[in-house]
């Protein structure tokens, strides 16, 4: 299981890109993010990787 809890992450600390997102993802499931060029997908992605 994949448990992400008030995550806030972006490139610089006075702008965040991702501000207190929460995902659960169990074994089996797929996700797929969806949204706007610099909405913060590639963000999460690499967050959610380490």
């Amino acid at each position: 299981m994949l448990e992400l809890k008030g995550i806030t992450a972006g490139y610089d600390r006075r702008s965040p890109v991702v501000r207190d997102a929460h995902l659960a993802l169990h074994p089996g499931e797929a996700l797929g993010l969806l949204g706007p060029s610099g909405c913060g997908k590639s963000t999460l992605a690499r967050v959610a990787a380490l």
